[in-house]
C-alpha cells in the first residue's frame, strides 16, 4: 500500500505563544500499485546482413506502469538468448524468432511477444576466372571433334576457376549446364577449377580429371557441353546468380 497524507498549514496561533498551529490533515488516500503493461512492439520483417543473421534493435518503450514502486526493468528472452533494458540490439538468425518481453515494476510483472523475421533474399555473387592448365597454358590448342567422333573443328576450350560467396550463406552451390538446363551438372563448391568444351550437338557430360601437375591447382571436372556453358550459384535461402562472362572462347575463323 502506498499512503498519500496531504496538510494544510495553519495561519493562526490558537493559544497566543507566537507559534503557528501546527498543520491540520486536509486528505488521507491509499493507493494500490497496479501491475505493469508490458508492451514488445510490432512484429519486424529484416534483411539478413551476415552468415550469422541480422542485428535487430527491440522496442518496449511503449510498456506502461503507474510508478507506484519503482522504474520498470525489461528483460527479452528467446530460444538461445535474452536481453535487458528498453530498446537492445540483438542478434537474431534466420527465420523467425518469438521473442517475450518481461517488465517488472518491484511487484508486479507482465509478458508481451513479438516475432522477429529474418529474410535472405540477397543473390549471391559468382565469378569465373580463366585459370591456367595442369600444363601451364591457359587454353590449350582447338580439338578435332565436334561431337567427339566425328570429324571437323571444335571450338577452344577454356580452363576456369569457379568461384561463389554470399552474404549470408558461407557456402553457396555451383551448378553448370547450359540455358536450357542450367542445374546438369554439380552441386560445386567455391574455387573449383574445371575445364570446358564447348562440341556442338554433343551429349553433355562430366569426366572427374584429378590432375595436380603443373602451376596451378588440381582441375576437377572436365565438362563438354553442346552450347555456352551457363554457371549459377545458388545459396541456402534459394536465391541464385548467373555468371554472364564464362563463356568458352569462340571457334577460331
Amino acid at each position: 500500500l502506498k499512503i498519500v497524507a496531504n496538510f494544510t498549514r495553519s495561519s493562526s496561533d490558537a493559544d497566543g505563544n507566537g507559534v503557528k498551529d501546527s498543520p491540520k490533515l486536509h486528505d488521507l488516500s491509499v493507493a494500490h500499485n497496479q501491475p505493469p503493461v508490458a508492451n514488445a512492439g510490432p512484429d519486424q520483417t529484416v534483411e539478413q546482413t551476415s552468415h550469422a543473421g541480422a542485428n535487430v534493435t527491440l522496442d518496449g518503450s511503449g510498456s506502461t506502469d503507474d510508478g507506484q514502486l519503482q522504474p520498470l526493468t525489461y528483460v527479452w528472452t528467446w530460444s538461445g538468448g535474452s536481453a535487458n533494458g528498453v530498446n537492445p540490439t540483438v542478434l537474431l538468425p534466420l527465420g523467425t524468432t518469438t521473442i517475450t518481453l518481461t517488465v517488472f515494476d518491484g511487484q508486479f510483472s507482465d509478458d508481451d511477444t513479438v516475432d522477429i523475421a529474418v529474410q535472405d533474399t540477397t543473390a549471391p555473387k559468382i565469378s569465373c576466372v580463366e585459370a591456367v592448365n595442369p600444363a601451364g597454358k591457359n587454353i590449350p590448342p582447338a580439338g578435332s571433334t565436334t561431337p567427339p567422333g566425328a570429324k571437323g573443328g571444335q571450338n577452344d576450350e577454356g580452363f576456369y576457376q569457379l568461384s561463389a560467396e554470399d552474404i549470408c550463406d558461407p557456402n553457396p552451390q555451383i551448378f553448370v549446364g547450359t540455358a536450357v538446363n542450367p542445374k546438369l551438372f554439380g552441386p560445386f563448391a567455391s574455387g573449383i577449377v574445371v575445364k570446358f568444351t564447348e562440341a556442338p550437338g554433343a551429349t553433355p557430360s562430366i569426366k572427374e580429371i584429378g590432375s595436380t601437375t603443373g602451376k596451378a591447382g588440381a582441375v576437377a571436372w572436365h565438362i563438354t557441353l553442346p552450347a555456352d556453358p551457363v554457371v549459377i550459384a545458388v545459396d541456402l535461402s534459394g536465391n541464385s546468380a548467373t555468371c554472364v562472362g564464362c563463356l568458352v572462347p569462340p571457334p577460331p575463323k
